[in-house]
């Protein structure tokens, strides 16, 4: 099992649409998806239609113990399943801290233990920020994704990030930086194609070739809770994103029709 944890130190990147349309392509190869909300906006909860009602555990009730198998929840596309994540993990951040307890930073690596035959790919959208979940993620990947907006302040995020993977591999863990996924691409514009170029020849950052160019369609997707790649097939977001997947998983095959659940 393949797990891939999208994380920017930066909100407003496109993770949670990255996460998202990421978890929908693979499951549209026939593959066994799993998609973990890791972030206290609930973001790809919602954009998945999931909500929250007396009774569904969430992520938040995996890190205080609960199994991860009763917070899994079908959506309706055939072969992706969503972990909700919801407002009390702030809650669940303030108790892991409270713990001072080493193993509370490898919860969620030992819950998704039980799953290690169920899924192909799991995906943890992350929140932007280095809270007790979100180092959890860390150790529970195996692949650390990091879209990125070209701006002034990019590196810096990064370079934390590449900092906590470095940690993390030096515990043990066997997580890596895979790669910097440049989104809200504008090829018109001088500075995103010198950032661009930047990253590429100039620092260390594993870069995609690949890059999610900006588009309208985008945001109108996201308002009709439906992947781009489903939404508008033929924009350049979408093709972009299938591009991505297949340099990201080679040898995916064909789509498959017939996704809903």
């Amino acid at each position: 099992m393949r797990t891939f944890a999208i994380v920017n130190m930066k909100g407003g990147v496109a993770k949670t649409t990255t996460a998202c349309n990421m978890a929908y392509l693979l499951s549209k190869h026939g593959k066994r998806v799993l998609l973990i909300d890791n972030d206290i906006q609930g973001n790809a909860s919602a954009f998945y239609e999931q909500r929250k009602m007396a009774g569904t555990a969430t992520v938040a009730d995996v890190f205080r113990g609960a199994s991860i198998r009763d917070a899994i929840r079908p959506t309706r596309y055939k072969n992706l399943s969503v972990v909700m994540g919801d407002m009390d993990l702030a809650t669940v951040n303030m108790e892991l801290m409270a713990r001072r307890d080493p193993r509370a930073a490898t919860i969620l690596q030992e819950a998704m233990e039980d799953i290690q035959e169920d899924y192909d790919f799991v995906i943890i959208d992350c929140a932007p920020n280095m809270t007790p979940n979100v180092i959890n993620a860390f150790l529970a990947a195996t692949d650390i994704i990091v879209p990125l907006e070209i701006d002034g302040f990019s590196i810096d995020g990064l370079r934390e990030v590449e900092s906590r993977v470095l940690e993390a591999r030096a515990a043990g863990h066997d997580v890596r930086l895979t790669g910097v996924l440049v989104t809200k691409f504008n090829s018109r514009t001088k500075m995103d194609r010198e950032g661009l170029q930047f990253l590429r020849t100039k620092t260390n950052f594993p870069v995609f070739h690949n890059v999610i160019h900006m588009s309208i369609k985008v945001k109108e997707s996201v308002f009709q809770h439906r992947p781009v790649v489903e939404y508008a097939r033929k924009c350049r977001p979408a093709q972009d994103y299938r591009a991505f997947v297949e340099e990201l998983v080679p040898d995916l095959g064909t789509e498959q029709e017939g996704a809903l659940a």
